[in-house]
């Protein structure tokens, strides 16, 4: 009886959670809106509101990781603590991502800049899908 009560309390010592909040703000000091506030290696995760608040519960040794498009990850350690604020950098490399914008129709022909096509049979796809770039056409 007392090795399961001293079992429980070790299970119980090693699970303590804490309520952690706090800001995400960029390096400018602005709030960062809709920043994904996540507990490394769980799923638990929280969004940031208009004032770049979030708050979200987590061991008290967990890491969070905070990610927005445009700037660098960040990896943060509770230390038991209950209040983590963020301060994010931009993120140079995304600025040469592509940014797909859909919207219109043209006919192929009439077309002077670089296209692709997705069809919803390929999102369904189980294996996903190849995105094909086609060359602009020369006039």
């Amino acid at each position: 009886m007392v090795a399961a009560m001293a079992s429980s309390l070790v299970i119980a010592a090693n699970a303590q959670t804490v309520k952690v909040t706090g800001q995400v703000v960029d390096d400018k000091n602005e709030p960062v809106i809709g920043a994904y506030v996540k507990v490394k290696g769980s799923n638990k995760g929280a969004v940031t509101d208009i004032d770049g608040n979030y708050t979200i519960d987590a061991d008290k040794n967990a890491t969070l990781v905070v990610t927005y498009v445009g700037m660098a990850e960040q990896e943060i350690k509770v230390a038991n603590r209950t209040l983590v604020n963020v301060v994010m950098k931009d993120n140079a490399n995304d600025l040469n991502e592509v940014v797909v914008i859909g919207y219109g129709s043209v006919k192929r022909k009439d077309v002077t800049t670089a296209i692709s096509s997705v069809s919803t049979k390929d999102l369904d796809s189980p294996e996903g899908f190849t995105l094909s770039v086609t060359p602009p056409l020369s006039c």
